[in-house]
């Protein structure tokens, strides 16, 4: 799902910040990256989420996902926040409001 969100962007032409921690899948894709867990407030400030307008969460499990978008919150709370449903657990509905 990151991968095509990630390509759907680079389409529009919107800037957009990368936080993986496989910096392979980053290397020489022409956008800007961070290396690191997308759960670690210190990498999400690095990656500028304190001034972003939009913040796409797309994790492997419903627990980081709920945790990221806590702290993204508690970063910057006027970004919409959109996630990415992961179906672990397909009880937990957590669509952002984009």
């Amino acid at each position: 799902m990151g991968r095509s969100i990630a390509t759907a962007l680079e389409k529009a032409h919107v800037h957009f910040v990368v936080v993986d921690m496989n910096e392979a899948k980053l290397k020489d894709r022409g956008f800007d990256y961070y290396v690191g867990n997308g759960t670690d407030e210190e990498i999400l400030i690095k990656a500028g989420l304190k001034d972003a307008s939009t913040v796409i969460i797309v994790l492997n499990n419903d627990d980081d996902i709920i945790f990221a978008t806590l702290i993204a919150r508690n970063i910057n709370r006027t970004a919409l926040s959109c996630k990415g449903k992961y179906q672990q657990n397909p009880s937990i509905n957590i669509q952002g409001r984009c």
